[in-house]
């Protein structure tokens, strides 16, 4: 949605679940869920598994995710699991309370 609104040259800010990807300001950022949540952040790919940290992957320099760098950077799979733990908590609060799109003006 934010994309769409500001293909369309929305300007006003926003509720969403996801960014303008043409906004040049933007850091470049992506969710998804297959089996587990993956979280997208610049060049890695962090996997989690059952709310745990199973695979982090510099998917720029590794495609074929081959190898997992989970042990080797932990400062970046901390930040990565907090973002995405707090984006999971954000989208299933406002389900439950029925608060996924911004109040009626």
């Amino acid at each position: 949605m934010p994309s769409v609104l500001g293909f369309l040259g929305h300007r006003e800010p926003v509720f969403g679940f996801g960014k303008n990807v043409f906004a040049k300001s933007v850091e470049n950022w992506a969710v998804n869920y297959y089996g587990g949540f993956q979280f997208f952040q610049g060049d890695y790919l962090l996997q989690l598994n059952n709310a745990t940290a199973a695979a982090l992957y510099n998917f720029k320099t590794d495609p074929l995710l081959k190898n997992n760098l989970l042990g080797t950077a932990p400062g970046k799979v901390k930040a990565m699991e907090q973002f995405l733990k707090a984006f999971i908590q954000q989208y299933h609060n406002r389900l439950i309370q029925n608060r996924l799109l911004p109040p009626a003006p």
